[in-house]
């Protein structure tokens, strides 16, 4: 799965010289899942609304044929709007990363299909591995978010929807102490707390 991931991973970020990715933040599958249901919901309430209007003899307002057929139009519309929004509003959450290399952090944002941003930091500047989780369904289904604080700047690295924050957290921490390690720059807070 690493050696997908890598292959991924180099086509989208570009790796410099002798670096290789060791943890891709993993997201909970409920961020996508709630898409699928939000887009699901709304094509049922499409289809009902279209089938109370025409399919029912009786139906609450009588429609002539033209009408029927222009209503039954504009429900084929709806539904194909909700799958194209369904698609983008998938697509804008698989591309959104966050990616620990030997050397440092990757965090690519996308908030629309044509708005992608790209946030480098190098992993010694990393002050700072939290986690969140809040409320019973997070903590039932464990997902929550991460953040990662630098030092300085105070730029903070926020992700949402992760599957076991606090696992996912413990790798982040281990290759942070050891790229510090490697450059010989230490930090003084206790990495990988949890957020209260």
């Amino acid at each position: 799965m690493m050696e997908d991931m890598d292959k991924r991973e180099v086509a989208e970020i570009k790796l410099g010289e002798g670096e290789e990715i060791k943890v891709e933040v993993e997201r909970h599958p409920l961020g996508w899942w709630s898409i699928v249901l939000r887009s699901a919901a709304a094509m049922v309430v499409i289809v009902a609304l279209w089938v109370v209007m025409i399919v029912s003899e009786s139906g609450f307002l009588p429609l002539d044929n033209s009408t029927k057929s222009l209503v039954s139009l504009i429900a084929v519309v709806l539904l194909v709007l909700t799958l194209v929004v369904s698609w983008v509003a998938t697509t804008i959450y698989k591309n959104n990363l966050l990616v620990i290399t030997n050397k440092k952090v990757i965090q690519q944002t996308s908030v629309s299909l044509f708005d992608k941003s790209v946030q480098t930091i190098d992993l010694p500047a990393i002050e700072d591995v939290s986690f969140k989780k809040r409320g019973i369904l997070q903590n039932l289904l464990d997902y929550g978010s991460i953040r990662l604080s630098t030092v300085g700047d105070e730029t903070t690295y926020q992700f949402s929807f992760v599957r076991d924050p606090e696992g996912q957290v413990q790798e982040i921490v281990g290759v942070v102490h050891a790229a510090k390690e490697k450059s010989g720059k230490s930090s003084g807070r206790d990495e990988g707390a949890k957020e209260a």
